[in-house]
């Protein structure tokens, strides 16, 4: 089972904007209280209240089965592969544009 959590930058942190999977038991684990709905594409999912905070960084736990990633329109990042078994601190910052393809040249 795969739970996708879309998020968005917001000023300096990080926040959730819903929670997607197939199985409608994760989605009731964010604990929302509201009604997850059954989607075109077989997942249920859920908007997060506008109540939930903001967080300053993710904390994400890569796991021996290595499905943690992160992905936008413009990219995708497995993370096991480029991190290994660990935990990872994601924070939202702005960068020169060219020190960021000079990095990813690496």
């Amino acid at each position: 089972m795969t739970v996708y959590e879309d998020l968005a930058r917001v000023g300096d942190g990080i926040g959730i904007e819903r929670a997607r999977s197939s199985d409608i038991r994760s989605i009731e684990y964010f604990g929302w209280r509201g009604e997850p709905v059954r989607q075109a594409d077989g997942l249920w999912a859920e908007n997060a209240p506008a109540s939930v905070a903001v967080d300053p960084e993710l904390v994400i736990r890569i796991t021996p089965a290595g499905e943690q990633r992160l992905a936008t329109a413009r990219w995708d990042l497995v993370l096991k592969p480029r991190f290994g078994e660990t935990v990872v601190h994601v924070r939202a910052q702005d960068r020169p544009w060219l020190l960021a393809v000079l990095e990813g040249r690496r």
